[in-house]
């Protein structure tokens, strides 16, 4: 996903969460469970995380005795839950969401193509272009 479009769905993901302190002075596995615990009506099944926590997640014993990897290599955590490491996230925060409720991506027109030609020097430039946003489908699950 283009760093432009992650960051839009990570700031409109982040809009309306619920925070959840961690335990200790560090991230713990007994953190994570507290996150997953949160989602009462939802099910947690995407965690997005810096690649600092993404790696301190995978770096823990609970998770290396049982990780495992889904038909597209994503990694799935002991708890069924997809983890995305993106640098659109601070080393500070983790969001975790139902990525079926929490977030609609909305176009307000097809994919637009243009292209030029420069005869002399022989080069087809073409642009491609799309406008589009994201908004929260239901609040509570992310």
């Amino acid at each position: 996903m283009p760093t432009l479009l992650q960051a839009s769905a990570v700031s409109t993901i982040k809009t309306g969460a619920t925070e959840v302190d961690i335990a200790g002075s560090a991230l713990a596995y007994s953190d994570l469970l507290n996150l997953y615990s949160q989602f009462t009506s939802y099910n947690m099944n995407t965690i997005i995380a810096s690649p600092k926590n993404a790696a301190l997640i995978l770096s823990m014993t609970q998770v290396q005795d049982s990780i495992s990897t889904d038909e597209k290599g994503n990694i799935i955590l002991p708890f069924g839950t997809v983890l995305i490491k993106s640098a659109q996230v601070n080393d500070y925060t983790i969001i975790g969401f139902d990525r079926n409720y929490a977030l609609e991506m909305v176009t307000s027109s097809e994919l637009i193509m243009e292209t030029d030609k420069l005869i002399d020097r022989q080069l087809d430039a073409f642009t491609v272009s799309m406008n589009l946003g994201f908004k929260s489908i239901i609040s509570g699950c992310g």
